[in-house]
């Protein structure tokens, strides 16, 4: 053959072989038909065969299914939910010993942050232990008055049952008399004495059931007495406990005591874990009931307020208040 001959046959072989392994790769796959209808779902499932899989070197793995996050940036305010802000109040008048809080500083729930002096709690405390000296006289007079009416009533018994054996003996000499006349059995001066002896032990026992009576009516307004003083007792405590109220049902009395020695010394305590944002008084300074002296801030969950459109509310966030506007957007506040 001639050299132009011998090229064009080594392009024919060569094109051949290009068009071959084509064919080859065509075949490798399997067929597939053309859907008829309906548009193209990147999502839906995809189904290979093994000699597929093989020839593309498929790798699978296992994955698990959860949350996805996602991250919006826009310009907003952020702001501490309500229930999870604590305002720390007096809730008697005072003044301030110590505070153990600053801005910024992180406290846990319970955690001690400040103690207050207080002169109506210390008069609190004095009128709860003069009524507890008075509950305690009460309940001795009331035992007094119990031991009284007793002995009264057994005082009774055994008088009634002497002026009836002298009842019973004026009744005989009586009959045996004649009524005071010179021949009777019985002189008249003997039935007198007897008579007077009668009336005498009847009126005793007169005396002795008025008595009696009085007792009751004592016993009755100690009884009352003392109902009304457990009742004060029980106010003035539950005021006290109140004031030294612990978030954790502690009590914390014997706490401000060995703080100040004093019934007039109370603690504050953190009612949430959080931070210090706020502080509205210093030590040395008098306070008011309900007027704030430290403000803390829960942080874990927080309120953000911002302006988006609708479409760039990412899903899974819960929306508190939205308001429409013309141009389409709207003021959405989300819980993140």
């Amino acid at each position: 053959m001639t050299t132009p001959a011998i090229r064009a046959a080594s392009l024919a072989a060569l094109a051949l072989a290009t068009l071959g392994g084509s064919i080859a790769l065509v075949l490798a796959h399997d067929p597939h038909e053309a859907p008829a209808t309906g548009s193209f779902d990147i999502n839906s499932p995809r189904h290979l065969s093994p000699l597929t899989a093989r020839y593309i070197d498929l790798q699978t793995a296992e994955v698990d299914f959860g949350s996805v996050e996602s991250v919006v940036r826009l310009t907003g305010t952020v702001r501490p939910l309500l229930d999870l802000t604590s305002i720390v109040t007096s809730a008697v008048p005072g003044t301030i010993v110590r505070l153990d809080a600053r801005i910024g500083d992180h406290v846990r729930r319970g955690q001690p942050i400040g103690i207050i002096q207080s002169a109506e709690l210390a008069r609190m405390v004095i009128d709860l232990h003069k009524a507890e000296i008075e509950a305690e006289h009460a309940v001795a007079e009331i035992a007094a008055a119990n031991s009284n009416i007793a002995q009264l009533r057994n005082q009774i018994t055994s008088a009634e049952a002497q002026a009836a054996i002298l009842e019973d003996e004026l009744a005989r000499l009586q009959t045996a008399g004649d009524g005071g006349s010179g021949g009777g059995a019985v002189s008249a001066n003997v039935i007198a004495a007897k008579r007077a002896s009668a009336l005498q032990s009847r009126a005793q026992v007169s005396t002795l059931k008025l008595s009696l009576t009085q007792a009751e009516n004592t016993l009755d307004s100690l009884g009352k007495i003392r109902a009304s003083t457990a009742k004060s007792i029980l106010a003035m405590q539950a005021a006290i406990d109140i004031i030294h109220a612990h978030p954790d049902g502690i009590d914390m009395a014997q706490e401000a005591r060995a703080e100040g020695e004093s019934g007039g010394t109370f603690v504050l305590h953190a009612r949430i874990d959080g931070v210090v944002t706020r502080r509205d008084a210093v030590p040395g300074q008098g306070v008011e009931p309900g007027k704030p002296i430290l403000t803390i801030v829960d942080y874990s969950q927080v309120l953000i307020e911002g302006e988006l459109p609708e479409s760039m509310i990412p899903q899974g966030h819960r929306i508190i208040e939205q308001e429409r506007r013309d141009d389409g957007a709207g003021i959405a506040v989300v819980r993140g």
